[in-house]
């Protein structure tokens, strides 16, 4: 049996950095040098959409005004049309002088920002202007303008760090492309049904895998391991690949598997950028909540109401039944540092706990 088919033997895994259900994540988005923002607070952006720019290259053309209308500095001067910081388009006027009959003139050369005239008329103008732009990486909505930095962005969903990304974002309709989280992805078993997805493996240890994916139109890549003989490759592709566990042939953790494998048909964010360590964010995937509330989403459509009687799911207090005290869940931050929505619930020994709502059962 060949590698790229050998299966692992299941086992305890790693764990991704954070995985919640249901969240609500603010991700700063942050430009290299200060520059402008070009979005405001409250606004609803898309992934895609640029949200901060910083200029990055540029040239300075010097038009001598006074030589061009052959007048004096002070005249020429006198003859100018726009003022420094105007943006203008190739052949707008600058300058204009009327003599008699006729009239002089002084065009942009090139679509430039006028930065200045000096004393001796000589007008600067900034053109191949080249930017650095900030996109927002996940659909959502601005919470807070950095000015000059950049933004924070505000999304709602179900979130998937990583500890691996090739640095690209896209979206796209999650589609499971192994049953189980420690099978490896082969090439064939991407088909034509593949196209323009966002695949989700156990994990990826041949490049003919992402070479195939390519071929497809891939809208992106979750896996759980990727052997160091896919990373040339995969820094290749034209789509976002996301790692959730580690290098080498690594399975994914059950809950991001669990997760991942039950949202088929799902949109999802692929935010795929390298971890920066001096904001603190991680590679990551946010799938996109259904048109339905996020309460019932969390208990399979059933609405909660005060004094049902639910079971906890998670590790602190598994198994543990109590009465639900409200019917109104709440945003709370966790203990990992992630917002998600919980409700307020007195255990049958009297103590009472918060508890995010993916992490109870409502018991009949």
């Amino acid at each position: 049996m060949t590698q790229s088919t050998q299966e692992l033997t299941p086992g305890p895994a790693r764990p991704a950095v954070n995985i919640a259900p249901l969240a609500s994540v603010e991700r700063e988005r942050r430009l290299p040098r200060p520059g402008q923002v070009r979005v405001a607070e409250g606004r609803e952006v898309t992934f895609a959409e640029v949200v901060a720019a910083t200029p990055r290259k540029h040239r300075i053309l010097i038009l001598d005004i006074a030589r061009a209308l052959d007048v004096p500095p002070q005249k020429a001067r006198q003859a100018l049309r726009v003022r420094a910081k105007d943006r203008v388009e190739k052949g707008d006027i600058l300058a204009e002088l009327r003599r008699g009959l006729t009239r002089r003139r002084v065009v942009a050369p090139q679509r430039g920002r006028v930065m200045g005239v000096d004393a001796q008329a000589r007008l600067l103008l900034r053109v191949g202007i080249e930017w650095d732009e900030i996109r927002a990486g996940l659909n959502g909505r601005v919470a807070r303008v950095i000015e000059p930095w950049g933004v924070v962005i505000r999304a709602e969903g179900s979130y998937i760090e990583g500890v691996w990304g090739n640095g690209l974002v896209a979206a796209g309709l999650l589609r499971p492309l192994t049953s189980r989280r420690t099978a490896p992805v082969d090439e064939e078993d991407l088909g034509l049904e593949h196209r323009g997805v966002v695949g989700v493996a156990g994990y990826c240890v041949e490049p003919r895998v992402l070479a195939r994916a390519e071929d497809l139109s891939f809208r992106g890549l979750i896996v759980g391991g990727l052997t160091h003989a896919c990373l040339e490759q995969a820094r290749r592709v034209s789509f976002p690949v996301l790692v959730t566990d580690g290098f080498g042939p690594v399975p994914m953790n059950e809950d991001a598997f669990r997760l991942l494998s039950s949202a088929e048909g799902r949109s999802v964010v692929v935010l795929a950028e390298p971890w920066d360590q001096d904001l603190g964010a991680r590679p990551c995937a946010m799938l996109d909540l259904p048109h339905i509330t996020q309460a019932e989403r969390a208990i399979g459509g059933e609405p909660l109401l005060a004094g049902q009687t639910v079971r906890i799911l998670n590790a602190t207090k598994p198994g543990q039944v109590g009465t639900l005290l409200s019917s109104n869940p709440r945003w709370a931050r966790l203990a990992n540092g992630i917002k998600a929505l919980v409700v307020d619930v007195r255990l049958r020994t009297g103590q009472h706990v918060v508890v995010p709502i993916v992490n109870i059962e409502i018991l009949r």
